[in-house]
């Protein structure tokens, strides 16, 4: 480095310990002075007597010091309304406010140390608090947590009691007739401490970010909370999700047009309300050469210096009256981790996996609401059999069912399940009128959302098993007897991957397309799919000559099921020439879908890409007929921002 850089004794030049990892030497150099990667610098410039060992203790790492910040202003935001003013104060009394103080410390202890580890470590966190509050400690605790999790319970401040999180949940709650499915939201434990939370955090302007798996709902808490809170007017709220491909600008503008100019310099939201900015997928971002995320450095300028550059004029917004919200998974699979520099200023709260009774509760109460529609009593009583059957079955695929190199696509989440049941409720009360047919659905959604990612028939047959296990242990049902017409063999079972595959449910049976039915009758199927064919190929500019055997009958199906469910997308892995693009087009056509692509030339650009994305999109919100959107891996020429899953 260059000396003239530290020209004077009092020029300073900080470097965060992590860009030094960066450095071709083990060292970093500094006018004969050296610090290891792993020292504090700070803290060994202004002790510089004190045994190394000693200034590790006692100066905390970068996430430490951010566990105490978030204590501090969660234990702030407990006690502001009680101890709001001197009058407040006193009217609460001594013995109520030594309490309240007490139990505050022990409740944000939970949710400012507690609330950053993970499942298995909120076991030894609640195993450690129950250790430091028991009679024998030293701490002589006076308010201690009742029986159970220290994670189960919140303060009543009408009373100065432990109240469980339960005891805040609606006592009724109904969903709605004709609502979509991926719009319910049911009430749980985990909805009332987790929006709890936001609304604390967010009332009292503390930056907030919620981390955790796939599945768990992060996205669903957030939104459903600020959306709530944004009907008072005082709230205004920007929603961004980040992918590997997205730029500081765009960040920047996202923010920027939906902030209005109050003076000379300063934007912000309208007057006398404030701006919530959601951030999900925060660790998205590709990382540059030397590990910084030109998007994430944006957002922390923004908190550091209370607004950024603009790239027109070079002059800087202020940016007044924001908050930030963000969600992310875990670092891994593509996503990448957050700088200290960043995190620094949130308040992390991480969000565990569903526990089974959640999961039951959840998706009981979605069933009982899909067969309250009619459907006969012997089918409602499978309601909970059902959601049991298809838990143990989902904790049994994640169990057996790992990915490896050869297959790395085995990875399952909460969104396999919720698919289950998504696929399930599209039945209709006057079809599925026994058990026997009601569950031949069950176990075909199964099979589509499973079985279809599998490579192999051990993994298939495998697969086959555990549904037989289930059927006959949740619904008490004889599996070879309830699939007796698929037994193709006559050996009396169906045990093989080749009779499972004559299990087939879908929209095109029927004549107007409305009714998700059982195929009964294989040549019928089959008449009915080359009629598509057929129609397709009179009105298309480009007819396609395909036959249709059993195989390619099989994915025409699997593809229109998918893209007749809501938020249905579809990712088609196989060789070339095995016919994924024709099939795909075959299948919207079933569903009265039109198709749109992209033509690749040589001078194609990503300004192209974005006029094509416009063009379809226009013609997707506008246009009266749905759209499918086909996109192959031989048209990916630049590594470009996609929204939709490879066909």
């Amino acid at each position: 480095m260059r000396n003239d850089l530290y020209g004077t004794p009092s020029a300073r030049l900080p470097v965060p310990v992590q860009v030094l990892a960066e450095h071709a030497s083990a060292r970093y150099h500094r006018r004969g002075e050296e610090y290891d990667r792993g020292d504090v610098p700070v803290a060994r410039a202004i002790t510089a007597n004190v045994p190394a060992e000693e200034v590790q203790r006692v100066f905390p790492r970068p996430q430490d010091a951010n566990i105490a910040t978030t204590f501090m202003k969660l234990f702030k935001a407990l006690i502001a309304e009680p101890f709001e003013s001197a009058a407040s104060a006193e009217q609460l009394g001594k013995k109520k406010a030594a309490m309240l103080v007490e139990m505050s410390f022990l409740f944000c202890s939970v949710w400012a140390v507690g609330a950053t580890i993970d499942e298995e470590g909120r076991e030894n966190f609640n195993n450690f608090c129950r250790e430091v509050m028991s009679e024998t400690n030293q701490y002589k605790i006076k308010t201690p947590f009742p029986g159970g999790s220290v994670y189960e319970y919140t303060i009543d401040l009408d009373t100065m009691k432990w109240v469980a999180w339960k005891s805040r949940l609606k006592s009724s709650f109904k969903i709605p007739e004709k609502m979509s499915i991926q719009k319910i939201v049911v009430p749980t434990v985990d909805v009332v401490r987790y929006s709890w939370l936001l609304e604390r955090y967010i009332e009292h302007r503390i930056n907030c970010l919620f981390v955790g798996p796939t599945g768990t709902g992060k996205s669903c808490y957030v939104t459903s909370k600020i959306n709530e809170m944004c009907t008072s007017g005082d709230y205004m709220p920007i929603f961004i999700t980040m992918s590997a491909q997205t730029t500081a600008n765009q960040t920047m503008g996202l923010v920027d047009e939906k902030l209005g100019k109050r003076k000379k310099g300063h934007y912000g939201p309208p007057m006398g309300s404030r701006c919530i900015i959601f951030v999900d997928d925060l660790n998205m971002p590709a990382r540059e050469e030397y590990g910084a995320q030109p998007p994430i450095e944006l957002l922390r300028q923004s908190i550091d210096q209370g607004g950024w550059y603009d790239t027109n004029d070079c002059h800087f917004r202020n940016l007044c009256d924001i908050q930030y919200v963000a969600a992310m998974g875990p670092p891994g699979g593509g996503r990448n981790p957050i700088t200290d520099r960043f995190l620094r200023h949130m308040a992390t709260c991480s969000i565990t996996p569903f526990a089974d009774e959640t999961l039951e509760l959840i998706f009981t109460t979605i069933m009982d609401w899909h067969l309250d529609k009619d459907f006969t009593q012997g089918v409602k009583v499978l309601s909970q059999k059902l959601v049991q059957a298809t838990l143990e079955l989902y904790r049994t695929a994640i169990k057996n069912l790992l990915p490896t190199p050869a297959k790395s696509h085995y990875t399952f989440n909460l969104r396999d399940f919720s698919k289950i049941i998504q696929g399930v409720c599209m039945s209709k009360a006057a079809i599925y009128d026994t058990p026997d047919k009601f569950v031949r659905l069950w176990v075909h959604e199964a099979f589509r959302v499973f079985a279809d990612r599998l490579i192999d028939d051990t993994d298939v047959g495998s697969f086959l098993e555990w549904t037989r296990d289930m059927t006959e242990k949740h619904f008490k049902l004889k599996f070879d007897q309830v699939f007796k017409r698929i037994d193709t063999n006559g050996d009396g079972e169906v045990n093989t991957p080749d009779e499972i595959r004559s299990l087939m449910f879908g929209f095109y049976m029927d004549k107007k397309g409305q009714i998700y039915d059982e195929v009964q009758d294989l040549q019928e199927m089959r008449l009915r799919w080359e009629g598509f064919l057929e129609e397709f190929n009179q009105i298309s500019r480009k007819p396609m000559k395909i036959v249709l055997f059993q195989y390619a009958l099989e994915h025409a199906s699997r593809i229109a099921r998918v893209l007749r469910q809501p938020g249905g997308n579809v990712m088609l892995v196989g060789v070339g020439g095995s016919g994924k693009q024709s099939l795909s087009r075959l299948g919207s056509y079933a569903c009265g879908y039109d198709v749109e692509s992209i033509e690749l030339t040589k001078t194609y650009s990503v300004e192209n890409w974005h006029e094509d994305l416009v063009r379809i999109l226009t013609k997707a919100g506008t246009g009266s007929t749905p759209l499918v959107f086909l996109l192959t891996d031989t048209q990916k020429k630049e590594k470009v921002p996609t929204a939709w899953p490879l066909v």
